[in-house]
């Protein structure tokens, strides 16, 4: 598994990841741009405990503060140190059974989906000259959209219909992975895609917090469309409008039939025939995607009620968690679960005051002492989760080598005890 890293100023060559390893105590986050792997006290030997816990599930686990390193030196940072961090950060997860993880763009990047605030980022692509927008953020109000919603279906085409369908990347397999080993509670995606559930991860385990662009409904009946069904007007630059019949009326240029009175009874004429046509509802169609200005589905407030006293772990990937609600979630969990982060810059969510915290947990007091993430592991995700993954991989093939040992061993007990009962005798 190769990769590239930087330690005290030596490049090793790579193609992949340009990563750093140092220590730190305490410090704040802008201090500590370059990390890779971090924590806020690296000076324990080995997993911390608080000691014995009413809940049986913490009995087993680590308890705060989280350590990562053995050597609370770290003298000589080296590859050997990374390798050390990704296999703490992977055992520290090992027990863990409902760990929530928070994802975003940076996931879909590999998969040629590009983010957002990046350079050749979505923004970036945007001429508001040519759409008529004074910022590229406005193509995604929903007030610009429901006054004039032409400039997102000029734009938005190729992000709607790629050339290819979009494949799942290594990071989305991971999330799979943690489904599949029954570590995953939930998985809250700011993205749009949909490549969650295409690699393989149960639609019940994924919340999208900003929508999907597969479904598309209209803002004048509410009657939902798959997107795809759109295309062929989409891809024409035209704006698609809702198809379905909610009337009929007579037909244009059409006669109606006449009615005559004679001797005080009503007769119809039957010779002329009038012919209706259906009436469409018309209204603008627009994906299942949540604008800027619109409220969120009841999901995402259902979902984070419901886990968080569940959730057991954090973990953060690929976004920069600047957007509510997300960037609300590390602070609305329990503080006592440890958080790991995975991303190419460290992040400082805009909302993480704890001013509406709304915390009863019996370890509701943080002991993070100027550091929000336990873990802080800087490089591309798909990298940084294929290793955090074959450490995992590893170590559970390792425990199944041992318990067919431990097993094999306690069948030959009882034939040796035999042995021993014929000798005595």
């Amino acid at each position: 598994m190769e990769s590239g890293l930087t330690f005290q100023g030596v490049n090793r060559t790579s193609t992949s990841v340009n990563t750093s390893v140092h220590r730190t105590t305490s410090m704040q986050h802008t201090e500590r741009i370059k990390d890779t792997i971090t924590t806020g006290n690296a000076t324990s030997t080995k997993f911390s405990s608080k000691g014995p816990s009413k809940r049986s599930l913490k009995s087993q686990l680590a308890q705060p503060p989280y350590h990562i390193f053995n050597d609370d030196k770290l003298s000589s940072l080296s590859e050997k140190t990374f390798q050390e961090g990704i296999k703490n950060v992977a055992h520290l997860l090992h027990k863990r059974k409902k760990i929530i993880v928070l994802c975003g763009a940076g996931i879909s990047v590999s998969c040629g989906i590009p983010d957002f605030r990046s350079k050749g980022g979505i923004y970036d692509m945007i001429d508001t000259n040519d759409l008529g927008l004074s910022t590229p953020e406005e193509i995604f109000h929903f007030e610009v959209f429901q006054d004039d919603p032409r400039p997102f279906y000029k734009f938005a085409g190729k992000m709607l219909y790629p050339n290819r369908p979009h494949e799942p990347s290594p990071s989305h397999k991971f999330l799979a992975l943690l489904e599949e080993k029954k570590m995953l509670l939930r998985v809250y995606t700011q993205n749009i895609d949909g490549l969650e559930e295409k690699a393989g991860i149960s639609p019940k385990k994924i919340v999208y917090a900003h929508g999907s662009l597969h479904v598309s409904t209209c803002l004048k009946c509410g009657t939902k469309v798959d997107t795809e069904e759109l295309r062929d007007e989409v891809l024409k630059g035209n704006v698609p409008y809702c198809k379905k019949v909610v009337g009929k009326r007579r037909r244009r240029g059409e006669k109606t039939k006449r009615t005559i009175e004679i001797d005080g009874n009503v007769q119809v004429n039957g010779n002329e025939n009038v012919e209706y046509e259906p009436v469409l509802c018309e209204g603008v169609m627009k994906p299942n995607i949540t604008f800027f200005g619109e409220a969120l589905v009841d999901r995402v407030r259902r979902c984070l009620e419901a886990d968080q006293a569940k959730a057991d772990a954090v973990i953060v990937i690929g976004t920069s968690l600047s957007v509510a609600p997300i960037s609300k979630v590390i602070k609305y969990l329990r503080p006592s679960i440890p958080r790991i982060l995975i991303n190419r810059a460290v992040v400082i969510p805009k909302h993480t005051s704890g001013e509406d915290e709304d915390n009863d947990d019996e370890d509701g007091i943080d002991h993070r002492d100027g550091y929000l993430f336990d873990a802080i592991l800087l490089g591309f995700c798909d990298e940084v989760t294929k290793a955090v993954a074959y450490v995992m991989e590893n170590n559970d093939e390792g425990g199944r080598k041992k318990q067919k040992i431990e097993a094999s061993k306690e069948k030959q007990e009882p034939s040796k005890n035999k042995k021993r009962k014929k000798i005595t005798q």
